[in-house]
């Protein structure tokens, strides 16, 4: 604010990209612009004046200050460790995960951000910042920056990260340069964030109990929910092994001087070792098993004493639907029975006698116990029915079963020890009609109530594929004709609101308009329609089932307001428009199906309530009316058809009398 004189001095930088240009044009720019202001101690006014001449005369010293361009930043080296002990560059959620990459910088300029980016334009995407702080140091030849991360600060997921790493140099304040972006550095499937604790062994474990030689298989548990030394905290355990001797690694199974260890899984109860003392050898030995899972393993080693006893059943053979088949008994606790070459077909009963017996001296015999304990990893439909006592075994296979390369294992127990056989075969398809069920929320549904039907199939072949059609527009086959034509008045999609999905055959209904309880002289309460599903196969084949359904009006018949007129009586026939208070009005009949003693009730908006089919009413003023016409039955109403009137006074014309000469006129005024 006031006056200024004297000089005024500028300060400011420009910067041209085409610095080492020397014949480059340099232009600046000065306006000037007179302003007063006044200050009332809340606020600022100011005064600008547009004619003012200014007098003086300008003078512009510049100092050019010039530097070499900026260079980009360089980021190299990118790696990263972590400190699980099984896995060098991945890692459980608790494990530490350290980044590292080498930032260079020509100029020397440190990092203004050097930024870790995990899964880039993902919807996973991290960012975190890799720089120290404070940061110093010469990063002309290269620079090493860390950044330690727990596993559940990056996060677990199923595949490798993308890693991606990019920075931006540091430009002083004073310096005309601009910053400058790296390159981006990726590194991909390298780094992995699990959320799977390692496998470890169990504190309680239970020991092997001493065994007796020839005293049969013994199965011991390995997972620590079955008290054995493997603990999984996911229970997530992929398998154990046992260290073979011959082969000199961990395998399957093991053969000793005194032991058969074979691991093995059981549908639904874990891993176990089956240990089998070999014929006539005791003593003592230590079995090392490896346990492990997608990330981890743990070894255990367990010391196992044989005493010297009972010998096993043998199986002689088994009879498959009266043909005798030798069983291979190369490996005494791995006992097979070959059926693949036969033609076994589901849906068809087959018989499997097991010819055993017991071993030991005849004096010592006892009757064997025969059971199914298995068909792998693929379980079968129905297991077959044992007959404990005398080994015939009958069974099913169905469309599900069918397979190549299947079997089923059974064990036969004498009073203190058994064997296992296992059976391979293959089960061929037979071609089968689809089998088709309904499954209906109810047999009622009431008005605006959304109803739905199911359909399943089952006797599916492997394979095959089916669609569905329902009657709703047209007749599918039989005697029954379409949803359509049973609701003759109804219009399907919006009276009977539907959706059928032809893939699955699931069907949702809803019955929405009065029209569906409609016939030809009432209304009903209640209807039945039937509907009728039909399922085709990719051959053909088909299966159709109906289901009857009963619809059920919830709550009144409340028909639609009819339409009215009205007629003005006009007092003035000579103007235009009707002149006058007097209404009639008129309403049509409403639909006699709805039955009931409705009553015509008109509200003429002028706060009067009228009833009849007919009514007259005058009225008191002139403007415009709004009269609703509603049904009214006891409780019940109906809704309500309104229109808007339009009156105008009737004002009888003033007839002139002339008084004398003058011409004037006299009259009322009222």
């Amino acid at each position: 604010p006031g006056s200024i004189t004297g000089p005024q001095f500028f300060n400011f930088t420009v910067t041209n990209p085409t610095i080492g240009d020397p014949d480059r044009g340099v232009y600046i720019g000065l306006f000037v612009e007179p302003v007063t202001a006044s200050y009332d101690g809340t606020s600022i006014t100011g005064y600008y004046y547009t004619y003012w001449t200014t007098f003086s005369n300008y003078t512009i010293d510049m100092d050019v200050i010039e530097e070499s361009p900026n260079r980009a930043p360089v980021v190299s080296d990118l790696s990263v460790t972590s400190d699980n002990r099984f896995h060098e560059t991945g890692g459980d959620v608790t494990d530490t995960f350290v980044f590292r990459v080498t930032y260079m910088d020509p100029d020397n300029d440190l990092p203004e951000r050097l930024d870790l980016i995990l899964d880039p334009g993902e919807s996973t995407e991290k960012t975190f910042s890799m720089l120290s702080d404070p940061d110093s140091g010469d990063v002309t030849n290269g620079k090493e920056y860390s950044l330690s991360l727990s596993g559940s600060q990056i996060g677990d997921k199923d595949s490798p990260y993308v890693l991606l790493v990019n920075a931006t140099d540091s430009i002083p304040v004073e310096s005309l340069r601009r910053p400058l972006a790296s390159n981006d550095l990726y590194l991909n499937d390298t780094l992995r964030v699990w959320n799977d604790r390692e496998v470890s062994v169990y504190a309680q474990y239970e020991s092997i109990d001493p065994l007796d030689e020839d005293g049969g298989r013994v199965l011991y548990p390995l997972d620590s929910y079955n008290l054995g030394p493997f603990e999984d905290p996911e229970r997530s355990l992929r398998g154990v092994m046992v260290f073979n001797e011959s082969r000199g690694a961990y395998w399957g199974d093991s053969l000793s001087d005194m032991l058969h260890v074979n691991i093995t899984y059981r549908d639904g109860d874990g891993w176990y070792a089956a240990i089998t003392p070999l014929p006539d050898r005791h003593g003592e030995e230590v079995i090392s098993f490896y346990g492990y899972d997608d990330h981890s393993y743990a070894i255990v080693n367990l010391t196992v004493t044989v005493y010297s006893v009972n010998d096993p059943p043998v199986v002689l053979g088994v009879r498959f639907d009266g043909t005798s088949v030798e069983v291979d008994d190369t490996d005494p606790f791995h006992i097979q029975a070959d059926l693949r070459s036969m033609d076994i077909l589901e849906d068809t009963t087959y018989e499997l006698d097991i010819l055993a017996e017991d071993s030991d001296p005849e004096e010592d015999r006892t009757d064997l116990v025969y059971e199914y304990i298995g068909g792998g990893a693929r379980p079968w439909s129905e297991e077959p029915v044992v007959n404990r006592d005398t080994g015939v075994v009958t069974f099913t296979p169905s469309n599900a079963d069918v397979r190549t390369n299947g079997y089923m294992t059974f064990r036969i127990s004498d009073a203190e020890d058994f064997i296992e056989l296992k059976v391979l075969m293959d089960v061929k398809n037979t071609p089968d009609d689809p089998v088709l069920t309904l499954e209906p929320k109810s047999p009622l549904v009431y008005q605006d109530e959304a109803w739905t039907l199911y359909s399943r199939v089952t006797d599916v072949d492997p394979g095959d594929s089916h669609l569905f059609s329902i009657n709703m527009e047209e007749e599918i086959g039989g005697d029954i004709p379409s949803v359509a034509d049973q609701l003759p008045y109804a219009e399907l999609g919006t009276d009977l609101v539907y959706t059928f999905d032809a893939d699955s055959g699931y069907l949702t209904l809803t019955p929405r308009s009065d029209e569906i309880w409609r016939t030809s002289d009432a209304l009903l309460t209640e209807v039945k329609i039937t509907l009728v599903v039909k399922v085709t196969d990719l051959y053909g084949r088909s299966d159709m089932k109906i289901v009857n359904l009963t619809m059920e009006k919830d709550g009144p018949w409340i028909p639609d307001v009819p339409e009215w007129s009205y007629e003005i009586e006009d007092l003035d026939p000579v103007k235009a428009g009707a002149q006058g208070l007097n209404v009639t009005f008129t309403a049509e009949d409403y639909d006699p199906a709805y039955g009931g003693d409705w009553i015509y009730t008109w509200n003429m908006g002028d706060g009067t309530t009228l009833t009849g089919k007919e009514v007259r009413h005058t009225y008191t003023s002139e403007g415009n009316k709004t009269v609703r016409l509603t049904l009214i039955n006891g409780d019940y109403s109906s809704s309500s058809n309104s229109k808007r009137i339009h009156l105008e006074r009737y004002v009888p014309p003033v007839e002139d009398h002339k008084n004398g000469e003058e011409g004037s006129s006299l009259g009322t005024l009222i």
